[in-house]
């Protein structure tokens, strides 16, 4: 059955209007709130943006910022495939506007963990600190929420591109109590993508 779920899952970009059950919100967030996490810190939080307003607050930011590295780039006579690429990752992420669920992923400071006591006892060096474990529990808790997801039938989407844009934005509301890993859509999908390739077992798995 796992399986099964594990394969059908998509990245999906177009969506119904429709919304699902407002009560399969919750139920997500609490498959993920299953996910372990560095000493049961569990330092995942959660925000759905809904409001035309926070939404439109978000996509101005994105634009600004999408801009500002365009002309940033032209003033410097700088790459042109770069600046495609700008403009290809902010086209790739305007569909989350309009997408029936827009959540917010992000953390909370967890206090100190295992790297952090070494640090402090000068046993590691700090310019090595990094989000790993943070990463890892964002990782866990939102595979629970998108395999539950399609079990009952709803798409997602996992994007990452729109925190680059938000990069400089420092007064978003929705920003003020956690640190942004990503954001994911979810709603009933318009259009089923076919199956991404996968690299062979041989490519990605090695013994020792």
């Amino acid at each position: 059955m796992l399986s099964e779920i594990l394969q059908q899952r998509r990245s999906v970009r177009k969506y119904l209007t429709k919304e699902p059950p407002k009560e399969w919100l919750e139920d997500l967030i609490n498959c993920g709130r299953t996910a372990p996490s560095p000493s049961n810190s569990q330092p995942v939080r959660v925000r759905q943006i809904v409001s035309e307003k926070a939404r439109k607050e978000l996509q101005s930011a994105m634009v600004r910022q999408k801009d500002h590295l365009i002309s940033t780039i032209t003033a410097q006579n700088g790459s042109k495939r770069v600046r495609n690429y700008i403009r290809v990752y902010y086209r790739y992420s305007e569909f989350m506007f309009t997408a029936p669920w827009l959540i917010l992923i992000g953390v909370t400071d967890a206090g100190a963990g295992f790297k952090d006591h070494l640090v402090a006892a000068g046993l590691h060096p700090a310019k090595s600190r990094s989000s790993t474990d943070e990463d890892i529990t964002v990782g866990l808790f939102v595979s629970a929420m998108l395999l539950r997801a399609t079990e009952l039938g709803i798409g997602s989407c996992i994007l990452t591109a729109p925190l680059v844009f938000l990069a400089l934005e420092k007064n978003l509301t929705m920003f003020h109590d956690l640190t942004p890993k990503c954001f994911v859509t979810f709603g009933y999908a318009a259009k089923t993508p076919a199956i991404p390739p996968r690299f062979e077992l041989a490519k990605i798995f090695k013994s020792y």
